[in-house]
């Protein structure tokens, strides 16, 4: 009688471990469904970035007089040559560049630059760039 009585306690505990152990997997699996839940909400909310800028005058970044315009010109066009934080020329186009008089300037062009079209860009490329700045400013004024 003493034996059937520790079967009895044995087989309630074992019952008691499968019905916590069921339960356990239940949980992990509820709580698994809920963080996919979560990062695909997350997922579907980085689906869109918005800009909040002033509208676009123009796409031409010589003509356009909007500073935030032109910020995000510097993505798109390079410049001869960049200004660091504290003002000092750095080479962007340009890989060296001299002073020759009072407005004059001997520039040298980095020889792997090249435009969406596979052209080479030349110094007759940055001379009409000038002449067109050149012509702009004095229209405007």
């Amino acid at each position: 009688m003493k034996s059937n009585w520790i079967k009895y306690v044995f087989a309630v505990f074992i019952i008691i471990i499968l019905v916590f152990a069921v339960y356990k997997i239940k949980k992990d699996e509820a709580e698994k469904k809920q963080e996919q839940q979560i990062t695909s909400n997350q997922e579907e909310q980085i689906k869109e970035i918005k800009l909040g800028i002033a509208g676009i005058d123009t796409m031409n970044p010589i003509l356009s007089n909007n500073k935030n315009v032109q910020d995000i010109y510097k993505l798109i066009y390079e410049p001869l040559v960049n200004l660091s934080a504290t003002y000092k020329a750095e080479p962007c186009l340009a890989k060296e560049w001299a002073k020759q008089g009072d407005n004059s300037y001997l520039i040298k062009l980095r020889e792997n630059v090249r435009w969406s079209n596979g052209h080479q860009l030349t110094s007759e490329d940055v001379r009409f760039t000038i002449d067109r700045l050149k012509d702009t400013r004095n229209n405007i004024c």
